[in-house]
This record gives structure tokens, sequence and C-alpha cells, in this order.
């Protein structure tokens, strides 16, 4: 996994469907890829749950809001692939876990904050505001569960890790010219 450039990526046939089950944008060679990307069963069908990709897609919207609202669609639609590709070749075992506790967090969310309807109803900020109460109850494990998942795969994305202040050279410190030189480097 990770943010690499591939041709696969481009030339699989995955990469060029316009609309996927989850609403997906198309794919392009400058997204993450595998060998084939997302792993799928030889047929062709998607080893993961639609289910829980919509879960999972719904809880990262909130997940992820800040101030001026849910994340950017592509965002999304790139995670969504990425968490497919994660939990396809992961195995049976984490697909069984981390579908268990997304489904308990869509339940017991709003549960949790006094709402009777599903947390797929609920606007973003509702779902914010549902999701954090029930991080701070007793109740909190299946959604540190995924949200754990989300977070390693989220801010793989360079733009997520950009609008962090992640900054790749902060425990080396940028080289200057003069470093280079006295490496030994270019010369």
């Amino acid at each position: 996994m990770g943010w690499r450039k591939s041709a696969l990526a481009a030339a699989h046939p995955l990469a060029k469907r316009d609309q996927g089950p989850l609403g997906s944008a198309s794919v392009s060679a400058s997204e993450p890829s595998s060998s084939p990307f997302p792993l799928r069963q030889p047929g062709g069908a998607p080893i993961v749950s639609g289910r829980f990709l919509r879960r999972a897609r719904l809880l990262a919207e909130a997940i992820f809001a800040s101030h001026a609202g849910p994340p950017p669609r592509q965002r999304l639609d790139w995670l969504m692939l990425e968490a497919e590709d994660y939990l396809a070749r992961g195995g049976a075992q984490i697909r069984f876990t981390l579908g268990l506790a997304a489904f308990a967090v869509c339940v017991l969310a709003p549960l949790w904050s006094w709402r009777l309807r599903s947390l797929a109803s609920l606007e973003v900020n509702a779902r914010v505001a549902a999701l954090e109460r029930l991080e701070a109850s007793p109740l909190a494990a299946p959604l540190l569960a995924v949200k754990a998942m989300l977070c390693v795969l989220y801010y793989e994305h360079p733009d997520a890790a950009r609008e962090v202040g992640f900054e790749p050279t902060c425990l080396t410190g940028p080289r200057s010219p003069a470093a280079h030189a006295s490496a030994g480097v270019g010369s």
C-alpha cells in the first residue's frame, strides 16, 4: 500500500471505472497501487463487504471533518480504495473484527447520544458529536479500532500529511549545499 505511482494501477480494469459501488471517482496512476489494486477474488468480485466500506466512509467523513466540513470526496474515495485493499490482503479475521466494530459504532453512537436515528441519517456535525461522545464513553473500543485503521491509511495521503504539518525532513533536517559538499556528495 502507500502512496506510489504505478502504470499497473492505471492499466488495471478497476482503475478505469467511472462509478463504483461507493460512488468512487476514477482512479489514476498517481493514486495508490498494488498488484492488482484493490485485491479481488479470482472472478473479480470484491473481497471486502460493501456494507463495511459504506460504514467506514460514513465514519471517515465525521472522523476527518474539520471546521470547513468533511474531507474532499476524492480523498474519501482514495481512502476507501486503500481500506478495501488493506482489508482484502489482511485476511478474514481482520475483516470480521473491523466489520463488527464498524457495525457496533454505527449502532452505539446514535444511541449513546440519545438519538433514535441511524448514524447515516445524521448530518456530519451531529455524527462528529455522536462519535466524540462515544469515544469518551466506556464503549469506545470499537470506535478506536476502526479509527486507528482509518487514521493509518488516511495520513498516508500526501495532502493529509501536508495539512497536519508533516515535514518529511524534520528528523534529518534539510541538507544545505555546503553539507552536501562536505559529505562528498556531488563531487
